[in-house]
Order: C-alpha cells, then structure tokens, then sequence
C-alpha cells in the first residue's frame, strides 16, 4: 500500500467533508458517523464534484447534477451507469491517511472494459467516449476497444459485413496519424458508435461451426450458389488448418469482383477487412473473414440488372494481353458515356494502355461526376425510387476505384473486371449529373489546407446516422491515397470532394420516402 498523509481528522471534522489534490488525483474525504470515506471528486457522468453532493444515513452520496448514486463505502453506482473510485483511509496521531496505490492495469482494463460492453450495448456515446479516455489515461491502448467491440458484435449482422466495420479500418488509419490528441480518440469513439448502431439491439445470428477442408473451388461454389453454412464450414476448416487473411485474400477478392456485387460494397468491404487485420492482429480475422462471407452471400447483384447486362460479354471481350501504354492525352476519360459505351472505352484501349492508367482515368471520371452532381435527385419528393441519386451514391465510384486499385495491385489478374465494373459507376452516374454545372468554384488551389479543412470536418461532422460521417472518412481516406499517384490529374479528385464536403447531406427524406411508398401500392401521389 502507499499511504499519504491528507489532513487532520480536526479539519476534516469542521464541515465532515474536504477536498484533498495528489497530482492529478482529486479526492473527495467525508466524514460519516464515525466513517472517513475517500472517492475521487469526479462524478464518472460528467465530472460533477461529488463533495457537493447530499450524503443520507445509509452513506449513498447522491450527486447534485443528475442523481447518480453512489455506495461510498464501495463506491458502487446505486442509481446511473459507472462507478467511481474509493480509497482506503486511516487514523494516525490525529491525521488522514489514504492509500493511493494503484490497482494491477489489467484490472483497470478489464473494469474499463465492462463498463464500455454496457455503453456499447446501449449505443450510449458520452459513456463510450469516457471509457477511452479512461484507457488513455491509464495508459492502455486504446485500440483493445475495438477488438472487443468486434468481437461482441460480429454475430450481430443478419447480412453480414456492413459500412460500420468498412469505416473501422479508415477511422483507425487517422487515429494513427493523430495518436495521443483527443481528435485521434474521438476517431475509435466514431468506430464503436457506428458499430453499435448496426448492431444495436439486434439478436445473435451464429454462424456454422462445423468444419470440411478448404477447397479454393468448393469456397467459391458454396459463395456463388448462396449457401452460407456450406461456405462457413469451408472458413472454418481453412482457418483451422492455420490459414490467414492474407491466404484467403485473393479467393475473396475473386467472389466480390465475380458480380458487380452491392454496387461496389463487397470489394470495399474486403479492401477494408485486410487493413483492420494488419492493424488488429489475427484476434480479428475470423469475426471479419465470417462476416464477410456472409455479406458475400447476400450481395445483390446488379449485372442481372438490364443497365449491366453486357458486363459478362465486355469481359469476354477483353483483351488477354494487357498493355503497359499511356493514354494518347489527359481528356481521354470516359466521363459522361453510358454503362455500355463507358465498358466499350475500357476494352478498346486495354490491349494498349496500362491497367493502373486505365484506373486512373475512371477515377477521373468518376470524381467528375461528383463534381457535376445534379442535387435535383436528391432533393425533389416527387420522383420514381429509380431516380434517387444522392451524394452517398456518387461517391462510391471513387470508393469501389480505390479498393480496386488496391486489390489488383495485388492480384493483377482481377484487373479486367475491376475496370470494366468502373465503367458500369461511371456511367451509371451519368443520367444524373448536370453538364452545364459551373466547376469553378470547387477547384482546389491549396491541396495541403483543403486537405486538413476536410479532416477537421471529418473530426466534427455533426452528423447522425453515422452511415454519413462514414462517407465523409471513406471518401476523403480513398482520395487522399489516391493523390499519392505521380501520374494521376488531381484536378477532378479534389474538386469532386471539394464539392461533396461542402453539399447539404439530407439524412431523412420524408416526403419522397411517402410518395414513393403510395406509388408501390398503386396509388397516384
């Protein structure tokens, strides 16, 4: 134990309550009968000093601001969330002596821990908030939250993978950057909140735990024919035999880019589950790797639209041979062609032009249509379900490019269906942007402080549903990597995000939402 001297019993007697400062340490000392009961001052809801608080003959401390209650002998939460911590105390030659020892970190962390599951578990974001900066102060990495939290909610998605994990992988990626000032904690706390949210009182979903050896060709069967138990069992037995994410990677970018599936999701979502687990550590993989076969399985898939019907014979079309060539000049981009014309584009010039080129010129124009961007679509009610486009919508063209850049790097012979799948977002994007929108304004000069004006809104978005702010980190984290290229016109990249950061988000089209409705019910709106 490590006792320290506070004050007299004499002073202490004088109002029964006092405050003695160690350090950081702020304890509260009451005198209760023929009790001395020391707890920290803080209330653990929202810093209150608890020496104010009413004290009744059961020694509950009940705090003046919101009514928490507190057992100060044990300083057990009586009535609200946390508890606070007490001290023990004793009586020497007429002093106060308290024991400030610390308590083992991994009891602190576990306590913390618990603590974070209740707040977690009832998407309480001040709670959670408080919780990591407890593991900060204590000096605990604070990323042990996000494996937990993982954890607890990987068997909470009916359909598997969702945006809330997505985002995880590019929140962290800024709290790296940003690691030991607040703006980089609040980057977990905007992890936690998403998750959460997904999750938020949604019953377990298990996941099969029987195992069959893995099969490349049995996965990819189990994947294309729907049956998720059957592709489970194939993980489970793959994971089993001590196989990774990284041995797994190229089989899952394979079946997300078998489809145009979930316009884009399914890639993005492999894209982003490999950055989490380099990040996180193997702890992660099979609550990842799970829910990503998961989501796999229930992607629509948009080539069986009739807008993409052609998809499967432009890959045919594509050339074996692919080139290693430029474009003639920088304003051959397919932007403002058609699904069909804009895949047409990307077959003719392949067998000469270098597929990283042939990426870039697709994120050009996909950024161009986030510049020229028709709100129309999303801000008239009166409208079929056919033509909502909102920004959300734009931006995952330059999303879906950057995952596709980052997966065919990797595994370069996937990159004829990731290209021709950017052509099916480019020109997907362009019934519904407007030719004649005036560009300059949004064009950047200053990248470096545009950058960092866009961060910053990213720290303090203000936005709920968190589906928006995690645009806003997905978008602004595709870009910026894709800015690391020598080769690639950042005109159009940055304008379109330029664009995009300073645009209205409507979160709740309520209007829209009821005509539509009354129009699937036959009715005239």
């Amino acid at each position: 134990m490590s006792w320290t001297s506070a004050l007299s019993i004499d002073e202490l007697r004088e109002t029964n309550r006092a405050i003695v400062n160690h350090g950081k340490k702020q304890i509260a000392l009451f005198a209760v009968g023929d009790q001395i009961c020391a707890i920290d001052n803080r209330c653990p809801h929202e810093g209150y000093p608890l020496r104010d608080g009413a004290i009744d003959e059961a020694c509950v401390l009940t705090c003046a601001w919101h009514n928490w209650k507190f057992d100060l002998r044990t300083g057990d939460n009586l009535f609200g969330m946390d508890s606070v911590r007490t001290y023990a105390t004793k009586v020497e030659q007429g002093q106060i002596l308290i024991d400030l020892s610390e308590p083992p970190r991994s009891t602190v962390e576990q306590e913390i821990l618990r603590a974070l599951e209740v707040a977690f578990e009832d998407r309480d974001y001040g709670r959670i908030s408080r919780q990591i900066a407890k593991l900060h102060f204590h000096e605990i990495d604070p990323t042990v939250a996000i494996r937990r939290v993982i954890e607890w909610s990987h068997e909470k998605f009916e359909f598997g993978m969702t945006h809330a994990y997505a985002a995880a992988a590019d929140w962290i990626a800024l709290y790296d950057e940003l690691e030991g000032k607040p703006e980089g904690l609040t980057c977990l706390v905007e992890i936690i909140d998403h998750i959460s949210y997904d999750s938020l009182r949604q019953p377990d979903y298990p996941f099969a735990e029987k195992e069959r050896a893995f099969s490349e060709e049995g996965f990819l069967a189990a994947l294309e024919q729907e049956k998720e138990a059957e592709a489970i069992e194939y993980l489970n037995g793959a994971l089993d035999s001590g196989m990774h994410f990284v041995d797994l990677e190229r089989v899952l970018t394979q079946a997300a880019l078998a489809h145009l599936n979930d316009f884009g999701h399914t890639l993005i979502y492999v894209s982003k589950a490999a950055t989490l687990v380099e990040r996180l550590g193997p702890e992660v993989e099979p609550y990842l790797l799970k829910n990503l076969v998961r989501s796999t399985i229930y992607a629509t898939r948009e080539d069986l639209l009739p807008e993409f019907q052609k998809l499967a014979r432009q890959i045919e079309l594509y050339p074996s041979k692919q080139g290693s060539g430029t474009l003639v000049h920088n304003g051959d981009t397919p932007s403002r062609m058609t699904v069909n014309k804009a895949m047409e584009w990307v077959v003719a010039r392949a067998r000469e032009v270098a597929p990283p080129v042939l990426c870039e010129a697709l994120m050009s124009a996909g950024a161009r249509n986030l510049l020229c961007a028709d709100p129309k679509f999303d801000e008239t009610a009166r409208q079929p379900v056919a033509k909502n486009a909102n920004w959300l919508f734009f931006t995952h063209a330059l999303t879906f490019g950057n995952a596709v850049r980052k997966q065919c790097e990797r595994f370069p012979e996937f990159w004829r269906l990731g290209l021709l799948q950017m052509a099916c977002m480019v020109g997907r994007g362009r019934p519904f942007v407007d030719p004649s929108a005036d560009v300059a304004p949004w064009i950047v000069d200053d990248e470096k402080s545009f950058l960092e004006e866009c961060q910053a809104t990213v720290l303090d978005h203000g936005l709920d549903p968190p589906i928006y702010s995690c645009h806003l980190i997905k978008t602004l984290r595709a870009v910026r990597e894709e800015l690391e290229s020598e080769t690639l016109d950042k005109t159009y990249l940055l304008a379109g995000l330029n664009r995009f950061f300073h645009s209205r988000l409507r979160q709740k089209h309520p209007l829209r939402t009821m005509c539509q409705s009354l129009s699937l019910v036959g009715k005239d709106f």
